[in-house]
């Protein structure tokens, strides 16, 4: 059915850029649009240039349903001071301005038959007070139409989404909401890493879009790490039932303390059992890492102490798999130590790299 949806929209959009299109087919597109509850996924499967185009055409036909009630349809019912003034005002707000090619002439009438310069101004300060009517609406159904994004700079955030979702982000993490969240669907798109508890509503799942995968719940809770320094796209399951979506094929259906890794290179995923309670430690301020990659240690430090890892030779083995425990209070010195005795390495800190290197006694 998106499918289908996908190949109705791309005909419309061609049919706008040839000037072609019937009003019973815009009529279809806006219907599609509505329909479309994850809109913001797959307007990435359209080119710049069909967004663009679709962008315009939006915005077209917003301008015609705000200003029909307004702006007379014949020019030859406006008069030129408000058809200038809605030309200037609209060349700023980059609308389309008025189309007077072929307006019949306003004859100037005499003097003793001119309206006063009270009606005069009066009915200039209506014109102009709907056009402002008109360009606060526009403006205000373009807030409300945009999609939403939080961004965790350097600290943590923990908050509440408007469906009641207990959101908890990572530093360095981002979370985008669907214009239409929580309407006919619950969607959004995320990077980093993030822990969800998702209030519980069947009628309407909720829906991440994170790399190549979609995960999709009605009501659990769970971690999704996907930072672009890692190989791994991870989602971790603490309660209920969550699905994983690669495209449109389905790579997981996840019970609680189940691991999802999936590579982003290769594609290829393994599930495992795991102490999800422990993994999402972080939340709370303490990190376990537990068969950890080098570039997940990498990761930790920039986190926590701003600094940059370098591992010089075998000083962590080959692979580096690190198991340790750090949390806020943890200096950098001692966990530096504590790696240095558990992989009989030595290291040192200079500047805003941390090296640890083979041990020069061995």
């Amino acid at each position: 059915m998106e499918d289908e949806n996908m190949e109705q929209i791309r005909t419309l959009l061609r049919k706008i850029k040839e000037g072609t299109i019937m009003e019973e087919e815009e009529l279809l597109l806006e219907y599609l649009l509505i329909d479309q509850v994850e809109r913001f996924i797959w307007e990435e499967n359209l080119s710049l240039q069909e967004r663009a185009l679709l962008d315009e055409w939006e915005r077209e036909r917003l301008f015609l349903q705000q200003t029909e009630h307004f702006m007379p349809t014949g020019t030859k019912d406006v008069d030129p001071e408000t058809r200038a003034a809605w030309d200037t005002f609209a060349g700023k707000m980059h609308f389309p301005v008025s189309d007077t090619k072929g307006a019949p002439e306003v004859p100037e009438l005499p003097e003793h038959q001119r309206p006063k310069r009270l009606k005069q101004f009066i009915t200039f300060s209506v014109s102009v007070a709907a056009i402002i009517a008109i360009a606060a609406g526009i403006f205000l159904f373009q807030s409300f139409n945009q999609p939403v994004s939080y961004y965790a700079d350097g600290t943590s955030l923990d908050f509440r989404l408007p469906d009641n979702t207990h959101i908890i982000m990572n530093e360095g993490s981002e979370l985008i909401l669907s214009s239409r969240f929580n309407k006919r669907s619950r969607s959004v798109k995320m990077s980093g890493e993030i822990f969800f508890d998702v209030a519980r509503n069947p009628e309407k799942p909720f829906i991440i879009k994170h790399g190549e995968l979609t995960t999709q719940v009605k009501g659990t809770s769970f971690t999704i790490r996907d930072y672009s320094q890692l190989d791994d796209n991870t989602v971790i399951v603490n309660t209920g039932i969550v699905q994983v979506r690669d495209g449109r094929k389905e790579i997981a259906l996840l019970t609680p303390n189940n691991q999802l890794s999936y590579n982003k290179t290769t594609g290829q995923y393994a599930v495992n059992k795991v102490d999800a309670t422990t993994q999402s430690a972080w939340t709370i301020g303490r990190i376990v890492l537990r068969n950890a990659s080098e570039k997940e240690l990498a990761l930790r430090i920039m986190q926590r102490y701003g600094k940059h890892l370098v591992i010089e030779g075998r000083a962590m083995g080959d692979p580096v798999r690190v198991y340790s425990e750090f949390n806020t209070e943890t200096q950098l010195e001692d966990l530096l130590q504590s790696l240095s005795m558990a992989y009989d390495s030595d290291f040192r800190i200079k500047n805003d790299t941390v090296v640890i290197y083979p041990n020069p006694h061995d």
